[in-house]
């Protein structure tokens, strides 16, 4: 009994120098398979970055266009008591061409106001584009109306 006890514990000892002697760490092939997975984890997450950083700027683009272009049609329709000044401004473009463009959130931007003279009522729409580019990327339209202000109620022509 006593010598099966102790070939037992100089089988456990010899296995425990030969794991401490001969493993010191991971091997080559164990440390290339770990890099291999997390370079393949790595690449979808910097993808899903990627399309977050491309989301968030056109979600900034389209909230600051949306901003100018109600800024605009604001003041056009503040200026809508006498339609015919709009009629004869005609088309614009805010800045003009010759200045330089608005400056918003890193980005460069015009407005542009488009007339219709000979509708009724008279619609007018608002554009607004960065600034070099064709395309707009936001598009308002409102139709005015001459109204005048009588007893603290409006009056169109047709009611008077």
């Amino acid at each position: 009994m006593g010598s099966g006890a102790r070939s037992r514990s100089s089988i456990t000892s010899s296995r425990n120098r030969r794991l401490r002697a001969g493993s010191p760490g991971f091997s080559y092939v164990e440390i290339l398979v770990t890099l291999a997975l997390l370079g393949i984890l790595f690449v979808p997450m910097m993808q899903l970055f990627s399309y977050a950083m491309d989301a968030t700027t056109s979600s900034r683009d389209l909230l600051t266009s949306l901003s100018l272009g109600r800024r605009e049609m604001e003041r056009v329709k503040n200026e809508g008591a006498n339609l015919d000044k709009l009629r004869a401004e005609g088309n614009q473009t805010y800045p003009p061409a010759e200045e330089p463009p608005l400056k918003l959130n890193g980005r460069t931007w015009r407005v542009d106001r488009i007339i219709k003279p000979d509708s009724e009522p008279l619609e007018v729409t608002v554009e607004v584009r960065r600034d070099g580019e064709n395309k707009s990327l936001v598009r308002l339209v409102t139709l005015l109306t001459e109204t005048s202000w009588a007893q603290g109620a409006p009056v169109t022509p047709a009611s008077q």
